[in-house]
């Protein structure tokens, strides 16, 4: 071997040598420091604890700390980590610079972080961070400008009236730009996804790209009345306040209530606290239904118009009425589509009743509750046309079948008629209005 390579691998070696000694006999008031840092920069910041278990330091200045808990004042866990790792400088390490705005990268692993919204809008954070009286320029100085990584992380957002749990939450934070934090974030629960991608400042919104796809929505609120898996993907705009968004969705196959249906698609804005659906259509009842109008998911409050296309009437009614149905109706309320209140019209062509054969039948219709009351109606049979008129209930309307004048015979009130069969109960649309 060459002298002068020999020479200077051996230096190399007695080096490296040297360094671990140094860091041996370091490492541990390195330990210590920081972690004195970390709780003491905890104490003066928060109202509230901060635990840290064991801390240990590689030689290119990583920290990794485990079993990390901060508690409100009240003893209510806010959020823990199964490790944090935080990436300093080594130059810092060895000059005991530890401000924040020198970290380039927290990583955590077995996050588990619990956010709560009461009815004034505050969230629980709010009195954890206690409020100093700083520069302004040492509050710049404080201000983290690297990235936080999230893996395997669990988040639950409760508000007054809904809880929203996301599992398996793997992404990154990006404070780079702050107060405009960059944002990649995924969450996987089984085969459902959802996905966040964008710009966001709490204080002045931004642009945030959100997917879900196969999510269960009745997972964020029981009182959602929607099952299925949802696929949808929006734009989120406007404030953390007062946020907006547009977008699209798709359901394969699920129940609005006790209305089972398929094929789902539709358009859908976001304002004001208002959901407010386009274009949406899907099949249910043998037909096609489309449905346009304002949502409050909130009170769930609506106001819809509804049109329905080729419904097979037997779906809708406990009688033997066999034909198919159209309708257009204003369907409004809260909650369950079974108590909305509803006015519209609707037209058969030909169809039957209890064997009975019809040519048309049309009518308007007015709900309100489990009353329905039709009125207008006209029902032509054996090339006939009878107006019947108005029927509070369908026992009215079987009763002015029931006493048809026969051809042939004068009736007092008027000339010759057409016989008119017995008509059992029309499709009182029990299931959709």
């Amino acid at each position: 071997m060459n002298h002068k390579l020999k020479y200077f691998l051996i230096g190399v070696a007695l080096m490296s040598l040297a360094v671990a000694a140094v860091w041996n006999l370091s490492g541990a008031s390195v330990t210590g420091a920081v972690k004195q840092f970390i709780l003491q920069t905890a104490t003066n910041s928060i109202n509230g604890t901060l635990s840290v278990g064991d801390v240990a330091f590689s030689m290119s200045g990583n920290m990794l700390a485990k079993q990390v808990e901060l508690k409100d004042k009240s003893g209510t866990l806010i959020a823990s980590a199964q490790t944090l790792s935080i990436d300093f400088d080594l130059a810092d390490l060895l000059t005991r610079r530890f401000d924040v705005d020198r970290v380039r990268k927290i990583s955590l692993d077995g996050l588990i972080l619990n956010l709560s919204r009461d009815k004034e809008a505050h969230w629980n954070t709010e009195g954890v961070l206690r409020k100093t009286a700083v520069s302004p320029t040492a509050a710049a100085a404080a201000i983290f400008r690297g990235q936080v990584i999230a893996a395997n992380a669990s988040i639950k957002v409760a508000t007054s009236d809904s809880t929203y749990a996301f599992k398996n939450v793997d992404g990154m934070i990006d404070f780079t730009k702050y107060p405009d934090l960059i944002m990649d974030l995924k969450a996987k629960d089984g085969s459902a996804l959802i996905a966040a991608k964008g710009t966001w400042n709490f204080s002045g919104g931004g642009n945030v790209t959100v997917t879900l796809d196969g999510v269960e929505l009745t997972s964020f609120g029981p009182t959602i009345p929607l099952t299925g898996p949802v696929s949808t993907t929006f734009v989120l705009t406007g404030t953390t306040d007062n946020p907006s968004a547009t977008g699209s969705f798709k359901v394969p196959s699920g129940a609005l209530g006790t209305l089972s249906f398929s094929n789902a698609v539709g358009d859908f804005s976001f304002a004001n606290e208002s959901l407010t659906l386009a274009n949406a259509k899907f099949n249910a009842l043998g037909g096609a239904i489309s449905a346009s109008g304002p949502v409050s998911p909130y009170t769930l409050r609506y106001v819809q118009k509804v049109t329905g296309q080729n419904i097979d009437s037997s779906q809708l009614s406990d009688k033997d009425i066999q034909g198919r149905l159209n309708f257009t109706a204003d369907v409004r309320g809260q909650g369950p589509w079974e108590g909305a209140n509803a006015d519209g019209s609707f037209n058969m062509g030909a169809g039957t009743i209890s064997g009975i054969s019809f040519d048309a039948l049309t009518g308007n219709f007015s709900k309100r509750g489990s009353q329905t009351r039709y009125y207008n109606l006209r029902a032509t049979i054996a090339g006939q046309t009878i107006n019947i008129g108005d029927a509070d209930t369908f026992d009215a309307l079987k009763i002015n079948f029931k006493v048809p004048t026969l051809p042939g015979f004068s009736t007092p009130s008027g000339p010759k008629v057409p016989i008119a069969p017995v008509l059992p109960k029309l499709p009182s649309l029990p299931r959709l209005f």
